[in-house]
């Protein structure tokens, strides 16, 4: 088993966690990431197909919050390029009209949040106006503290996700961040004498004396004195099928969202504004668990998923399925008592890694102001 020492370990290799990794090595620390497979990014390193292509693993959206844009371009050196004419979202209900909706009607990308979702479709079931469901949602972004209004325009990486990761590889070396893949921390033992903590994987020990997690990267086990604590979490199965097809009919599309699907939950096409021929498009679609249980036994998925963007009008009629590749990712988060169990320790941090990357680019702002700390007692804990 190697042994490695640094001042702080960073468990996973998320972007908000790899930020967080960058932001403490300007500090003058020796950071030190371990992840558990072996490409870091996280649900943004890029997939690489059964034909050796490499493409995007999952749609992603990065929403217009003060400031992200600016950070990606100036900070990472990125090309980003404006896809808000191209972003929709699909409603096959009659309550709002035509099923195509542009990203500039922003509060119905609201109503497709997570925590904002069920509350919506009650509302709509319901029979309330769209206007009265546009109210509502107002009403939620005032209570959260959120702006009214917010510049309905979105950017991505010219290059895609491959891009972004790079760029990161590449900030990681420049401020001599260490990074160790394959190494999953199953143990992490705390109030270690000298050090602080001590993770283990089947691998490495790395001694640090502070250790920043976050809900989806944590230890499987905090051993603490003579006690040791499981900690919980529940698990779910991301599925996206990447798929070719020949299409040179229909106009480009960047990001659509279907609330109301049983099969799609999210569709992009990757190669947006520059095809990789001249009738073929590469397209990702992240599938919703509900669907995959109805439609479990058949090899007809990619058949239907194709016809359902067709019915929306995001792929050509004629459109012709040329090859698909499924790509499943395990998630792990870990449930609030565990969360509290693991941050009643001086020298844990947790980053907050909900909301997508540009909430946590906002919220990182309060990770860097925030000076990291050795292990002492009755010290608080910061979290994000």
């Amino acid at each position: 088993m190697k042994l490695h020492t640094c001042d702080d370990l960073v468990i996973g290799s998320s972007p908000v966690s790899l930020f967080a990794a960058i932001a403490l090595a300007k500090e003058g620390r020796h950071v030190l990431v371990a992840e558990g497979d072996t490409d870091i990014g996280g649900v943004w390193a890029p997939a690489r197909t059964g034909q050796q292509t490499v493409a995007d693993q999952a749609p992603h959206l990065i929403d217009a919050r003060p400031g992200v844009y600016e950070f990606l371009s100036d900070e990472l050196g990125l090309d980003l390029i404006d896809v808000t004419d191209d972003a929709y979202i699909a409603y096959a209900n009659p309550l709002f009209g035509e099923r195509l909706h542009p990203y500039t009607d922003y509060w119905l990308f609201g109503m497709c949040a997570d925590e904002n979702r069920e509350v919506f479709r009650q509302l709509s079931d319901g029979g309330a106006s769209p206007g009265l469901i546009k109210l509502e949602w107002e009403s939620r972004r005032a209570a959260a503290g959120q702006p009214e209004d917010r510049e309905p325009v979105i950017r991505y990486f010219k290059a895609g996700t491959g891009e972004f990761v790079r760029s990161l590889e590449a900030q990681l070396k420049l401020h001599d961040v260490e990074v160790l893949t394959g190494q999953r921390i199953s143990t992490l033992e705390v109030g270690v004498p000298g050090t602080g903590f001590v993770g283990h994987s089947d691998g490495a020990a790395i001694t640090a004396q502070s250790v920043v997690m976050n809900g989806h990267a944590f230890p499987d086990t905090i051993a603490h004195t003579d006690r040791s604590t499981d900690l919980e979490w529940t698990s779910s199965d991301a599925h996206s099928l990447i798929m070719t097809v020949d299409d040179n009919t229909a106009d480009p599309f960047f990001y659509a969202v279907y609330p109301e699907s049983e099969l799609i939950h999210l569709a992009a096409d990757l190669s947006y504004g520059e095809p990789i021929a001249p009738l073929r498009r590469t397209l990702v679609v992240t599938m919703d668990n509900r669907g995959l249980i109805q439609h479990h036994g058949g090899g007809h998925i990619p058949g239907l998923i194709l016809q359902e963007l067709q019915q929306s009008g995001l792929v050509a009629p004629r459109a012709r399925l040329v090859s698909v590749d499924l790509h499943s990712v395990s998630r792990r988060s870990i449930t609030p008592e565990s969360r509290d169990h693991a941050k009643q320790f001086d020298g844990v941090r947790f980053l907050e890694s909900r909301g997508g990357l540009d909430r946590s680019l906002v919220l990182l702002s309060e990770f860097v102001s925030e000076k990291p700390q050795a292990s002492q007692p009755e010290q608080a804990t910061h979290i994000l």
